[in-house]
């Protein structure tokens, strides 16, 4: 709207993604595009400013964790991507949650970094997911569940029953409906940039698999226009055998990214973010055997006593050669 009507621009919101080897080729041949920059390893994050967040998609027999980093001008990385084994209603799949909520992952400088939120699907098994959720604060913990509009805002607050005095049964600062149409076609557009640099660039880890890439780019948009002249979308899978879980996590983590200010934080937040995260921690030690030990010229041992090492640790003995 903001481009048709105010900027008189046209606009069309993408309808389909790359195909899914391009984009692993994209990812895993890094090295050999020019100007590329080499994607991280597995389960690591960027030295940069970023908002951490997973998305949770329940299953039957399985629950699915997309975990990803949201960084300024709109880019985002895919970080890891677990799967358990076991449905949400069972305390595995709950302890292995909670252990995700409490672990502590680094980034590519050693930074010790918390998810700072997580989404979880309400949608299905509801009361299990309530359940669980309930148990830790609406401000790490949000429910979500995908919307039908095909405009309107991405994020709005789920509506639930009130009671007599007018109240919600339910807090609803933690359950939100989402755009998800919208959220796809944006999405879907920025995969397609191709130059790390640009807004909106997609960065995923290596080692991921070709599942993955096939389930990030498994749906499409599809325009119908009725006799009316009105026409709908509407997102269907690209083939029947193609699976999905990985792009629903990826907007259920993208969401818990806004609700952390993703989409509203200044360049100055991202800048203070920055220098936090993308830094080098104080109790970060390199290895030992990496180090650089200064050589001390033959002149200045002869002027030290014999003894002077005696007792001293190997952390005061570099000390002392750094000094020297």
């Amino acid at each position: 709207t903001f481009y048709n009507d105010v900027l008189g621009l046209p606009y069309e919101q993408a309808s389909g993604a790359p195909d899914w080897e391009e984009l692993r080729n994209r990812v895993e041949g890094a090295d050999e595009i020019e100007g590329g920059i080499r994607p991280l390893p597995f389960g690591v994050l960027p030295a940069a400013g970023f908002i951490f967040t997973a998305g949770v998609d329940c299953q039957d027999d399985r629950t699915e964790v997309h975990f990803k980093a949201f960084c300024n001008n709109r880019q985002r990385w895919t970080i890891s991507y677990k799967i358990i084994p076991h449905h949400i209603s069972t305390q595995e799949c709950r302890d292995t949650l909670d252990a995700y909520l409490a672990a502590e992952w680094r980034t590519e400088l050693g930074f010790k970094v918390k998810l700072d939120a997580l989404a979880i699907d309400g949608g299905t098994y509801t009361d299990d997911v309530w359940d669980w959720a309930k148990k830790h604060p609406w401000s790490r913990v949000l429910i979500v569940k995908g919307g039908s509009n095909q405009n309107g805002p991405i994020m709005v607050p789920q509506k639930f029953e009130r009671r007599k005095d007018g109240k919600a049964k339910r807090r609803q600062k933690r359950a939100f409906i989402l755009n998800v149409s919208t959220m796809k076609g944006q999405l879907y557009k920025w995969v397609e940039q191709l130059d790390p640099e640009e807004r909106g660039y997609c960065h995923f880890a290596l080692g991921l698999g070709d599942e993955f890439y096939r389930q990030f780019v498994s749906e499409v948009k599809i325009l119908t226009k009725a006799r009316s002249g009105v026409v709908t979308a509407k997102w269907d899978l690209v083939e029947p055998s193609r699976r999905n879980e990985v792009l629903d996590t990826e907007l259920y983590a993208e969401a818990a990214a806004r609700r952390k200010g993703w989409a509203s934080m200044t360049d100055a937040q991202w800048d203070v973010l920055a220098a936090e995260r993308g830094a080098v921690p104080p109790d970060h030690q390199g290895d030992l055997f990496d180090a650089t030990v200064p050589v001390v010229p033959a002149r200045q041992e002869e002027k030290k006593p014999k003894t002077a090492s005696a007792g001293k640790s190997m952390a005061e003995l570099l000390n002392v050669n750094r000094s020297s």
